[in-house]
């Protein structure tokens, strides 16, 4: 199968993708929202909730937003290099689990949908999360080691 070719039954089948697809397939987060699939020999994540799929989208663009000046990236990056994603991807999930006190269930720690559900009940908007902690995990997080 050629990229193209790839790309277009990617499409197909996900009609509402994960935001956190990447640390997902890492198995550093987990949500009960998403499905996994095979296509090809590559695997892909997809929501089966498009509310908590654009709730997702947009907190992930607020945590790389808020992260960019300590991950030492160009304002405005909306692609960041995968160590990076993976930074901004499960440091965000678990910094919010730590300033909501959620207790992680192992490794992984708590479900996605549950976290954001959590901190949409504390936090009546963006401006009163506390991101400087959260930014914290961020940049604590490494992906090996």
């Amino acid at each position: 199968m050629n990229e193209n070719e790839y790309k277009s039954m990617r499409s197909q089948l996900m009609p509402v993708p994960c935001a956190f697809e990447k640390s997902i397939l890492a198995l550093k987060t987990y949500c009960t929202e998403s499905t996994q699939k095979n296509l090809a020999e590559r695997e892909i994540v997809t929501c089966s909730n498009a509310k908590n799929a654009e709730r997702c989208a947009v907190w992930l663009r607020h945590l790389r937003e808020k992260s960019q000046f300590s991950l030492q990236m160009p304002k405005g990056s909306s692609v960041l290099p995968h160590a990076k994603e993976m930074k901004v991807q499960v440091g965000g999930v678990r910094g919010l689990q730590k300033v909501l006190e959620l207790t992680p269930e192992g490794e992984i720690g708590t479900d996605i949908v549950q976290t954001l559900e959590a901190g949409a009940e504390k936090f009546p908007g963006f401006e009163a999360v506390p991101f400087e902690e959260i930014v914290r995990e961020i940049v604590k997080f490494k992906l090996r080691g």
